[in-house]
């Protein structure tokens, strides 16, 4: 859909590459990190206890007493670098946020002058909204990781497992939660970005934007190829048929929309 010629559109504030790569490095090296410490404690009592495994003597509790000091030292961990980890990348997307915009504003004509980047109400309720979420998330890998490896052990333990099954079970597992982190990365730093720029707008009195569909890596929304160019209310969104529900750029796990901004050429005439 054109944009009519009394409106002019802002081109899209595209996330960060190079903040996605950050991001997803320094998550992973705490997957990373909680995998390997476990794998070898894990080892290390399996091998002391290998025979009375091996005749299910069910030596449970050696597993549970180590499950509940790893638990209360990892948790500890996760709670301190979950903080610390939220609140760099919340500092860091603003600051890319605020470049990408002021190039944008530039490349449409506005030289920043018309329309700015300020940090209101909106844009810090949303600042402390990607800190808590990514403080959930972080914190979640850790708590599902935690409880998913100790259900594969308790379980090889108790059927008498041998200790190369039990690893290529770890090994499995670990896989899983290194491409959730890689998925939490991408997806983040889309929805971080996308949030700013609707705060943004809201912030600085425009109201409409035109829905930019974004291929995914493997797959895209046939509702959301449908969307593209599309003129929205940046309150309200865009009808979502396939969720049955009204959505943003970004809103929904692994969409990679963008919008550009609406805004009438006649508020800019002098």
């Amino acid at each position: 859909m054109k944009t009519p010629p009394t409106q002019r559109a802002i081109r899209a504030i595209k996330p960060s590459a190079g903040l996605r790569d950050e991001y997803e490095a320094r998550l992973l090296k705490l997957v990373n990190a909680i995998s390997d410490d476990l794998s070898k404690s894990i080892k290390k009592a399996y091998d002391k206890n290998e025979p009375l495994i091996a005749q299910d003597a069910l030596p449970s509790d050696v597993f549970r007493i180590l499950f509940n000091r790893k638990r209360k030292e990892w948790m500890e961990r996760f709670e301190k670098e979950s903080k610390d980890f939220a609140e760099w990348f919340a500092s860091s997307e603003l600051k890319h946020f605020m470049r990408a915009n002021r190039s944008a504003l530039k490349s449409a004509g506005l030289n920043g002058l018309a329309v700015g980047f300020t940090t209101g109400n909106v844009t810090k309720d949303v600042l402390k909204a990607i800190v808590n979420e990514n403080v959930t998330l972080i914190r979640s890998i850790g708590e599902q990781y935690l409880n998913d490896v100790e259900g594969l052990v308790m379980r090889s333990v108790t059927r008498g497992g041998d200790l190369k099954t039990l690893a290529e079970n770890l090994a499995k597992r670990y896989d899983i939660t290194k491409k959730r982190a890689m998925f939490i990365a991408r997806d983040q730093n889309q929805k971080a970005t996308q949030s700013l720029a609707m705060a943004n707008a809201k912030e600085s009195g425009l109201t409409r934007g035109k829905w930019i569909h974004v291929p995914g890596r493997k797959s895209s929304r046939e509702s959301h190829k449908r969307m593209n160019g599309k003129i929205f209310d940046l309150d309200k969104g865009l009808y979502d048929s396939e969720v049955k529900q009204w959505v943003k750029p970004g809103e929904l796990p692994g969409c990679n929309c963008q919008f550009q901004l609406i805004y009438d050429t006649d508020l800019w005439k002098s």
